[in-house]
């Protein structure tokens, strides 16, 4: 999801892509905070929406990159928080999932407009629709984990 919001980015206007930075920053830090059992589905709906950010018409593409920057933040955020260590190391270890999200975000806003314009407009929904079905696949294989209820089992077993 980091490296689609840069290559959006690299769409955008400056300040456009200033104001969609400030969101992701703001909703990476409420991600940082907070916690919930909902992250796998959370994930998977942000892979799913920055692939969706990448194959709409670049129209589109102008709104929806600072929509969709909210729930990517926070899904990266919560991500990186959940897999701090809880010893002393633990602000090191976000400080240091921060700035590996915030240079590839960068990287990739700086480097996709180097791409001829042809391999840029091929190459954009391609890396959408395969966000997309990493998404799709994470979601379904979140889904299929969960343990079926007592009674259902009986029932698919007449």
């Amino acid at each position: 999801p980091a490296l689609a919001l840069g290559v959006a980015l690299a769409r955008l206007r400056p300040i456009l892509a200033a104001s969609t930075c400030a969101l992701f920053t703001a909703t990476f830090c409420a991600g940082l905070i907070a916690r919930s059992a909902l992250l796998p589905i959370i994930g998977s709906l942000s892979l799913i929406a920055s692939g969706a950010m990448l194959t709409v018409p670049e129209s589109l593409r102008l709104w929806m990159t600072p929509v969709l920057a909210v729930p990517l933040g926070l899904s990266i955020g919560m991500t990186i928080s959940f897999d701090a260590p809880q010893d002393a190391n633990w602000v090191a270890y976000i400080v240091g999932g921060a700035q590996t999200g915030s240079w590839l975000i960068a990287l990739a806003a700086l480097l996709w407009p180097m791409l001829p314009a042809a391999a840029s407009r091929i190459a954009m929904p391609i890396l959408g629709s395969w966000l997309i079905a990493i998404g799709l696949l994470l979601a379904g294989a979140t889904l299929a984990e969960r343990p079926v209820a007592s009674g259902s089992a009986d029932v698919l077993a007449e």
